[in-house]
């Protein structure tokens, strides 16, 4: 079996100080399939640390290989000149492929009596009116919220939006919870496009009230406000309501505005976190794409396939979720973990599902595709690296305020300091070295001082001095990050 080892960058001056990198490794899952696959860990023997850290984009193509998502893929990336960031693109796909299977039914919430009359059928779910559902829990639709965390004319917005409208879909980039909630009352299939997510972040204007009600909306299924006739304010309804969310934020804004409460609360851990960085910048968008018209018909006739597709889905291994939330749990931050729990309760179920649409439209019919195991592991690979990218944005949250959270963000930016050093000037730097490159921080000689021997005192660096480790910054020193030490979301 072919196996692939990816370890994570490490780098130290200081003498006697190992440090100890962690790593992924895949396989390949049985022959007839191709799809590379978490290397199964023998029996009572734990997964490497940190294993989904390892998963590259590369494991990501291989693994939608052969399935619809690919195909959304490939159109997609012919808007750009060059090569643009696969995580951008595969989360656009990921959000139109949810609008292409999240429909209402026809006659939700409705039974037939003896008569045959239509009658209320209070034990139905709102997920299981749905024309398509997974067969989880009380029925698990996938509907999807998707995070797109980029520089500024990284070109976020969402690629082919106007598929999800000819799918039967409203989209909406703007307005408040109750304008929503009206749209919706006209027709429930929204799809909602947050182009500044800071918005709703700072609590301003009518995208600020959006906070809680993203939050509750992902799978309540359903709304009805009712309000005092004091008040003067219509009622809201919907019996079946499963919307899909775009949303697109710079980084530093994210780190700025974002809370550790937020993931806590539940409102980032509704999202799929796609991350790009200053590097992944080399692209441009291509007004002249020659394919456009033949890619975005061909497109539309097997999305429109896909849509009409009808009746429950069952998950093939009742332990799906378990099997890929216990082994990160044991050793992903606190934190990290409501993400973890949704991604392997509902996303896994809901990516196996998107896998199992082929990529061949003759091959679609309205008989609901069967989940396999190896659609489950697909998916499971899909999301560690989503889950990695999350962690990478969301992984330094803290709800730290006023002079604490400033000092943090010193802290963070100290560390990013050091290992932008050295990249170019090796590891173990001289105290001089991170001085005369902090000349646009604010920073005079204490706060760099302090600064750093906070950063040894929680064991994020070391500092040493002929060979010796040392508990302070001191004349003639050299300072190395220690990276496993180093929280997720800085470097």
């Amino acid at each position: 079996m072919n196996k692939t080892k990816k370890a994570e960058k490490a780098t130290t001056d200081a003498p006697g100080i190992n440090f100890q990198t962690t790593e992924s490794v895949t396989d390949a899952c049985p022959e007839d399939t191709g799809i590379q696959s978490p290397v199964p860990a023998p029996e009572n023997v734990p997964p490497d640390p940190f294993f989904w850290r390892g998963i590259t984009d590369e494991d990501v193509k291989d693994a939608i290989h052969g399935s619809c998502l690919e195909t959304i893929c490939e159109v997609l990336s012919k808007n750009y000149r060059g090569t643009p960031p696969f995580p951008m693109i595969l989360g656009h796909a990921i959000l139109l492929m949810s609008a292409t299977l999240t429909h209402k039914g026809e006659e939700p919430g409705f039974i037939v009596d003896n008569n045959g009359s239509l009658i209320p059928a209070f034990h139905i779910t709102p997920a299981r009116q749905s024309r398509l559902y997974i067969n989880t829990g009380h029925g698990n639709v996938p509907n999807a919220y998707v995070m797109v965390v980029a520089p500024s004319g990284a070109g976020k917005s969402l690629g082919y939006i106007h598929l999800a409208e000819s799918l039967g879909y409203t989209v909406m980039n703007d307005g408040s919870p109750e304008g929503l909630k009206d749209a919706a009352m006209e027709n429930p299939h929204i799809l909602l496009e947050i182009q500044e997510l800071s918005d709703v972040l700072k609590g301003r204007g009518p995208l600020g009230r959006f906070r809680k009600g993203l939050t509750d909306m992902f799978n309540a299924g359903k709304f009805n406000d009712k309000f005092s006739k004091r008040t003067g304010a219509p009622e809201r309804s919907a019996p079946w309501f499963y919307p899909s969310v775009y949303a697109a934020i710079q980084p530093e804004l994210l780190k700025a505005l974002g809370r550790e409460l937020d993931i806590e609360q539940g409102l980032f851990g509704r999202f799929l976190v796609f991350t790009l960085s200053e590097s992944d910048m080399g692209y441009a968008f291509n007004p002249c794409n020659r394919d456009d018209e033949e890619d975005l018909n061909r497109l539309y006739l097997h999305l429109r396939a896909i849509s009409e597709i009808k009746g429950v889905v069952d998950v093939p291994d009742p332990e799906y979720n378990t099997k890929f939330t216990e082994p990160i749990l044991a050793e992903i931050s606190k934190m990290m973990r409501p993400l973890v729990l949704r991604y392997g309760n509902e996303y896994l179920p809901r990516i196996a599902l998107m896998l199992a649409i082929s990529n061949d439209p003759a091959n679609i019919s309205q008989t609901p595709p069967v989940l396999t195991t190896v659609h489950l592991e697909r998916a499971s690979i899909i999301l560690y690296r989503i889950l990695a990218m999350a962690e990478t944005a969301l992984g330094a949250l803290t709800n730290l305020e006023g002079h604490a959270r400033s000092l943090e963000e010193n802290l963070q930016k100290m560390v990013q300091l050091i290992d932008r050093l050295s990249e170019t000037n090796g590891a173990g730097l001289l105290l001089n070295q991170i001085s005369r490159n902090s000349n646009r921080t604010g920073w005079d000689s204490k706060t760099r001082e302090d600064l750093l021997n906070e950063l040894a005192a929680r064991g994020w660096i070391v500092i040493a001095r002929n060979g010796q480790k040392i508990e302070s910054v001191e004349k003639g020193c050299r300072i190395a990050l220690n990276r496993p030490e180093i929280p997720s979301g800085i470097l």
